[in-house]
This record gives structure tokens, C-alpha cells and sequence, in this order.
């Protein structure tokens, strides 16, 4: 039977580049694979708009995929998808990329949003770290893991005559060390544990942030502080990737970040060495492997000297694409339709 993919995302207060990401690279590559999909970044001025493309394409199996969600309001939203399964026969799956929700402080919180899960009767939901799929396990509700993935055509490594002439035509200097941090410039990010390297001998931070999403104060901070900051997009971003050496990952708070972020992914996929703030998304599927060029730490503020340890030591080559390779998004995109015949299947 023919299927058609509806991607749902909520666009209703911020833009949320991550999980938009993550929608496009699924729907971009299921595409390529010949499966029909679309995508709507729901508001509230194409609200209605669902309900018209699933009547347009009654005929077919189509499975309403929702990317989120974060907030109770996008959860009370989606008990209109479970009308709209009952109405035109759909199956409603969730990819809960950032789970907030569940695993907020709030015990108030939780209870809602596991209440609300029950009453909507999703059909599947899909998480990317074990620890919320267990929550999910434990409160009777069908769940999957589906991680995020990479494009390791796109994120490659490099040879050493393509990194100097990268920093060339960026007008980065040749022969230091450059430690990368990609994503906004905000509160919660864990932007302050990267400053310290500034001081550091023979290192440069470069922190690729967002135009439209950044604290103006912690931008400032930064740059003073020594960092080189660029809040504009990049359409080659593979390429600041490849001309650096070290990535960073200083996140910890979960309310900032998707399970298991895209950037950490794409700096593997280049054979960055990458040092992160342990996160469940990150240790579901690989632990601490410094052989490797692979380094997780608990406490962010440990970054600094963990960095500077390892450029010191020279320990700048790493492996890390190897453990990346499985997280092509071709794979991912054949993992979640193999959750979407699973739903079928039952």
C-alpha cells in the first residue's frame, strides 16, 4: 500500500532549528527513497491546513508524524491529530526529539503530559535516548528509539592542504588549533565553560551562532573575552566543521537541546575530535573513548582543561567518524518507516 508521511512541527511561538532540521533531512531523504511526505510547520494560520491535506490523500495510508513537542499547548494541539486519525483512518506516531516535558523538574508537569499522552492514544512515540524511552515503557505507551542522524557525504574529513586553504578563505590563521562550538548564543547553553580557552597558548574558539537567536550581552561577553563569534548562516557550514580541530559541546540542560544534537553528529562525521557535556541522547549510544578521539564529561566546566590537555598532548587525531557511519540519514529514514510498518503490523 502507498504511503504518504505528513511531518507536523510547532511553529507557534519560536522557530526551532533543530527539530526543523531534522524534519527536512528525514523528509528530504524518505523522498529520495520514494516515499511521498510533506511537511508543515504548524501555526496558527495553517492550523486547518492538516485537515485538508489528509482529506486530500484519504486514499492512502498516511501516518501523521509529530516532531516536538515541547510545550503542553503543542500537546493539547495534537488531540486534533488523534480526531483526525478516528476520522480519515491515519496512524499518529511522535518524535519526541526533546522531551522536555517528561523529564522537566515539575512533578505537576509530568503528570500532565503523561496524562495527556494516554488520552491522545498515540500510536507510537519515538525518542532518541533510553532514559525516556523507559519512562514512556513504564507508563504503558508504545515507544521507539529513532536517534538523529548526518549526512556523512556532506560532513567528511580533510586533508591538511584542504584545512589551510578552508581557513585561507575564511581568513582564519593557519597554524593554531581551533575549537569549534556550533548553536545559539544564549543562556543555558553552557557558552561560558568555552571562554576560558581563550587564554590558552596557541588556541583559537570559534563559535558559530544564530542571527536570529542569540543573547546580545553573552555575544559580547564572548568576543571580549577572545572568542571569534559569527552570528550569520552559513551555507557551507561542513566546511568551518573541516577547518577546525577540536569540537565542544558544553550543553547540559536539556531544555536548550534535541537528545542527541545534529552538530556533535556532523563533527564526527568530519573526524573532529569532539569533547561534550554528558547528555542521555549521547551515552544511549556511546560511552567515553578518548582512543577514539571522543571525550564526555559530566561537568562542563572541565571542558577548558580537558581541551587543553589534549592539544598539548598533540592528541588531535581522532577516529570519530567511525562511530557515526551507522547514523547516515538513509539508515535513520529505513529505521523509522521499519516503526511505521511496525505500527501497521499491530
Amino acid at each position: 500500500m502507498e504511503h504518504k508521511i505528513i511531518f507536523v512541527t510547532f511553529k507557534i511561538f519560536f522557530y526551532a532549528e533543530g527539530k526543523s532540521n531534522i524534519v527536512k533531512e528525514l523528509s528530504d531523504t524518505l523522498a529520495s527513497l520514494g516515499i511521498s511526505t510533506e511537511v508543515i510547520h504548524l501555526n496558527p494560520r495553517n492550523f486547518i491546513k492538516l485537515q485538508s491535506i489528509i482529506s486530500r490523500h484519504k486514499s492512502l495510508a498516511t501516518v501523521i508524524l509529530v516532531v516536538g513537542p515541547s510545550s503542553l499547548l503543542s500537546l493539547v494541539v495534537m488531540a486534533y491529530f488523534s480526531l483526525l486519525r478516528k476520522v480519515y483512518n491515519t496512524k499518529l506516531l511522535v518524535y519526541m526529539v526533546q522531551p522536555t516535558l517528561l523529564n522537566t523538574g515539575s512533578t505537576l508537569i509530568k503528570t500532565l503530559t503523561q496524562g495527556i499522552l494516554r488520552i491522545i492514544g498515540v500510536d507510537k512515540i519515538l525518542v532518541q535516548s533510553k532514559g525516556v524511552y523507559r519512562i514512556l515503557r513504564s507508563l504503558g505507551l508504545r515507544a521507539g528509539l529513532l536517534p538523529s542522524g548526518v549526512s556523512t557525504e556532506k560532513f567528511r574529513p580533510c586533508s591538511l592542504e584542504e584545512k589551510l586553504h578552508l581557513r585561507e578563505k575564511h581568513g582564519l590563521p593557519a597554524y593554531v588549533k581551533i575549537i569549534l562550538h556550533v548553536g545559539p548564543i544564549k543562556k543555558g547553553r553552557g557558552i561560558e565553560h568555552i571562554m576560558p580557552l581563550c587564554n590558552c597558548p596557541n588556541i583559537m574558539v570559534l563559535i558559530i551562532g544564530r542571527p536570529h537567536d542569540f543573547d546580545a550581552k553573552l555575544v559580547k561577553e564572548a568576543t571580549e573575552r577572545g572568542c571569534i563569534v559569527y552570528n550569520r548562516f552559513f551555507k557551507n557550514i561542513d566546511e568551518v566543521y573541516r577547518l577546525s580541530d577540536v569540537y565542544v559541546f558544553p550543553t547540559r540542560s536539556i531544555k536548550n537541546v534535541v537528545d542527541l544534537p545534529l552538530s556533535i553528529l556532523e563533527a564526527m562525521a568530519c573526524n573532529l575530535v569532539v569533547v561534550t557535556s554528558q547528555l542521555d541522547g549521547i551515552t544511549t549510544y556511546w560511552n567515553n573513548n578518548p582512543e577514539l578521539g571522543f571525550y564526555i564529561t559530566y561537568d562542563p566546566s572541565q571542558i577548558p582543561s580537558l581541551v587543553e590537555k589534549i592539544v598539548k598532548e598533540g592528541k588531535l587525531h581522532a577516529t570519530t567518524r567511525d562511530l557515526v557511519r551507522p547514523f547516515d540519514w538513509k539508515n535513520i529514514a529505513r529505521m523509522l518507516l521499519i516503526h511505521i510498518i511496525d505500527v501497521y503490523a499491530k
